[in-house]
């Protein structure tokens, strides 16, 4: 009896070895990354000051501007504009989750670098896109009137150029702004150097005012001028020009504006369209 016994072990041993050693794999499918926030939630978060910086998001893609002033833009939500060097393997419609690198508000609007892409749990792959050839800075500080070159910030002339557009600082001063405030406002000259249209608010993506606090060196929002003695806005034509469609090849008279937490000094970072610091000019509040 124990001779069976014995037997009918090793049989059975034998056949769960065998049906191990058959066994297929599977494959496993793609883990979807944890999902912070979605398109709306990330608007309402932004607009209320919170940190998102390393954050995930899923949003599902509304339109596509591969060749923006800023590179291929994924917009989505109300205000939302995601903002990549190198075109992506994506079209209209898709789902996609993302981790938030930087934001930055632009009157109104949200620009926001990010990395890893994915659609469906798979990293989306990157697609050439048609870029201008560009050519470093000519080095004897002329300031190119095409839309050909890298882009620059020349302190001793107060010129930020970046590619597309050029604005030339001129002057600034400390004025009252909108419900008691103090404004910075700094005039300057935006020339189109393209062969479209341009709008020149795109520099409030890559301008960027600093200001220290008591704690902390704190980004400055876009201010809003106090109206005059006749309820108008003192700097209406500026700030339309600001906004305003610019036609290629010309130049227009415009303003920025940012609102003051004290009298310490602003400093201006210029950034470049992959949102890297390229320069700075320091501004004394008085």
């Amino acid at each position: 009896m124990k001779k069976r016994i014995v037997s009918l072990l090793a049989v059975a041993a034998a056949t769960l070895l065998l049906a191990a050693c058959g066994k297929t794999t599977t494959q496993t499918k793609p883990t979807a990354p944890k999902v912070d926030y979605t398109a709306a939630k990330l608007e309402t978060a932004l607009n209320a000051g919170k940190k998102v910086q390393g954050k995930t998001v899923k949003f599902k893609i509304s339109k596509i501007e591969p060749n923006s002033a800023f590179g291929f833009n994924l917009e989505t939500g109300k205000h939302l504009n995601f903002i990549s060097k190198d075109g992506k393997a994506v079209t209209k419609g898709d789902t996609v989750t993302a981790k938030i690198k930087k934001s930055t508000s632009v009157v109104g609007s949200w620009v926001i670098t990010y990395s890893g892409l994915k659609h469906n749990g798979k990293p989306v792959a990157s697609k050439a896109i048609n870029k201008a050839t560009t050519t470093k800075a000519p080095a004897d500080g002329t300031i190119p009137t095409d839309a050909k070159h890298e882009w620059f910030f020349n302190a001793k002339k107060n010129v930020f150029y970046a590619g597309n557009e050029t604005m030339t600082l001129t002057k600034s001063e400390v004025r009252d702004g909108l419900d008691g405030t103090k404004v910075l406002v700094i005039y300057n000259t935006i020339r189109n150097n393209s062969t479209k249209e341009q709008d020149p608010s795109n520099f409030y993506m890559v301008i960027n005012a600093k200001q220290k606090t008591a704690t902390s060196n704190v980004d400055l929002d876009v201010g809003m001028m106090n109206s005059d003695e006749n309820g108008n806005d003192p700097l209406q034509q500026q700030e339309d020009n600001l906004n305003n469609a610019l036609l290629p090849g010309k130049t227009v008279d415009t303003v920025l504006i940012f609102e003051l937490k004290n009298t310490n000094p602003v400093t201006l970072e210029f950034s470049n369209s992959n949102f890297e610091t390229i320069g700075t000019k320091e501004y004394a509040i008085q």
